[in-house]
């Protein structure tokens, strides 16, 4: 299909040179909900403005279709990166930084392939950056300016600090255990003991947006991930310019994700271990943890789930123990009874 003569008969008017060369890769169509998808091959970005134009002016040929939307697929990501960087950098920089004192991205070395690296040779700029979620609104900005989606990954070259400096910190895992999680402390092998709060005393951050996914699904680049699980250890830094860092260790007993928080001194942290939390956030690949993290943006408080017995045929257990026997018992009469009842 001859796509820039398709699109000036849709329009009506002249369209662009920049529509020059464009194929039509694949149409996604669903009945559904009256929606489709154009995957565009082009070998140079079209401003999110065009597209827009095109997307409206399709929607309005075809009765009952709800919206249409165009997907660009680059030829030469790696050329096309390299020019938009080269020639709409102070606009991008301003983008980032409109308020803050970090210097834009001078000093920052572009690693450019099908995805972009940001370098940096100094941690406490990495940590700044990281805090500005500089990786997920790069990203943003190339799907609203281009609509092209891209990953973002942000990296630095300062050496760990060595064991025995005072900024050495470090962080006892333990390798895959079978049917428990990937990574935790030794010391949490068990599961700890919730710790109870009076009434009122827990403050949740902003609603979290979004079903929660198993921690296992979880991959880099994801821009709002949700998971939900138990925390089974904190670890807290103290860092320049009054700020701090948490890292929370969260398992569904499936798998375990590192989570991590910058907040101002000021602020109260009221997460504890063994609080069970819904959090929500972007996914990078930390240099320093050499992890994929999970960057927190929000977090609330959720009930655990309910153990329960799915098996068709249920299964009778004729031997208990419980703290009326003279051998060691932990469960108490009153809730092994509800627990049988609970399982029918």
């Amino acid at each position: 299909m001859n796509w820039w003569q398709f699109i000036q008969d849709v329009l009506g008017t002249e369209a662009s040179t920049r529509w020059q060369g464009v194929r039509v890769q694949k149409v996604v169509v669903s009945r559904r909900r009256r929606v489709w998808q154009i995957h565009l091959q082009m070998s140079q970005p079209v401003p999110r403005e065009e597209l827009s134009a095109v997307e409206s002016a399709l929607t309005a040929q075809v009765d009952n279709l709800k919206e249409v939307t165009l997907l660009p697929q680059l030829t030469e990501r790696p050329r096309v990166f390299r020019t938009i960087l080269q020639q709409r950098k102070d606009e991008l920089s301003s983008y980032l930084f409109p308020t803050s004192d970090v210097s834009g991205l001078t000093g920052v070395e572009w690693v450019v392939n099908d995805d972009i690296e940001l370098v940096v040779n100094s941690r406490q700029r990495w940590e700044r950056l990281m805090e500005d979620d500089i990786c997920s609104r790069m990203a943003d900005w190339f799907k609203q300016e281009y609509g092209i989606y891209v990953l973002v990954k942000c990296t630095c070259t300062e050496p760990l600090p060595a064991p025995g400096s005072p900024d050495f910190r470090s962080t006892d895992v333990v390798p895959e255990m079978k049917g428990k999680v990937n990574f935790i402390s030794a010391k949490f092998i068990s599961k700890p003991v919730r710790k109870h709060r009076k009434k009122g005393e827990r403050q949740d951050n902003r609603q979290v947006v979004g079903e929660p996914i198993p921690i296992s699904q979880v991959e880099e680049g994801m821009r709002q991930a949700v998971v939900e699980g138990e925390i089974v250890e904190i670890e807290k830094r103290s860092l320049k310019e009054n700020r701090r860092l948490s890292t929370y260790y969260l398992t569904d007993y499936h798998d375990t994700l590192m989570v991590k928080h910058f907040y101002d001194a000021g602020q109260e942290e009221s997460i504890v271990v063994g609080d069970w939390l819904r959090m929500q956030g972007s996914v990078r690949y930390d240099e320093f943890e050499k992890e994929t993290v999970l960057f927190l943006q929000a977090w609330q408080a959720v009930e655990p789930p309910v153990r329960q017995d799915r098996a068709a045929e249920k299964r009778v257990e004729l031997h208990a123990h419980t703290v009326m026997s003279t051998l060691d018992g932990v469960t108490r009469i009153h809730a092994l009874i509800e627990r049988a009842a609970a399982w029918g």
